[in-house]
């Protein structure tokens, strides 16, 4: 991974309701001058007192850091994290994932395919059963070492 890349979790792992598909923002465009949202209650006092208030300024180009959800948080110079919203930046610089890695997904069909397997063989077709679940399996390991 590059220097100038920021680890977070986005590059790991996406929930099934990432926006971005498989790309992770790096780099975005402000488009309007922003600061921490007050909290109800207490204010700005969840800010560390002995730092500046972290801010963003509209035209900025501001390297990013995204959850597996997709939210998104201005890095700042000092290392302040600025969560964003969605009307506040555009991207203009991405990572692209890359294809996702079929492995999983073929693990997942082999595993739903044997559970049909399984039923429809103790409901009666006891020797076809075990004849296609041991293909099921067999097909398992050529996935699993890449075959």
């Amino acid at each position: 991974m590059n220097d100038d890349v920021i680890d977070c979790p986005a590059l790991h792992q996406q929930s099934a309701d990432y926006p971005f598909g498989r790309r992770v923002p790096k780099t975005v465009r402000m488009l309007r001058h922003v600061t921490p949202d007050p909290m109800p209650g207490i204010g700005l006092a969840f800010l560390d007192q002995d730092k500046p208030i972290p801010e963003a300024s509209a035209e900025a180009l501001i390297p990013v850091w995204t959850n597996r959800h997709g939210a998104v948080a201005a890095v700042l110079p000092d290392g302040q994290r600025l969560g964003l919203k969605p009307d506040e930046f555009e991207v203009v610089e991405w990572l692209d994932l890359g294809p996702p890695d079929p492995l999983p997904a073929a693990l997942a069909l082999l595993k739903r395919a044997n559970r049909y397997v399984s039923v429809h063989a103790s409901i009666g077709g006891q020797k076809l059963g075990a004849e296609i679940t041991e293909f099921i399996a067999s097909a398992g390991r050529q996935v699993r070492k890449g075959e």
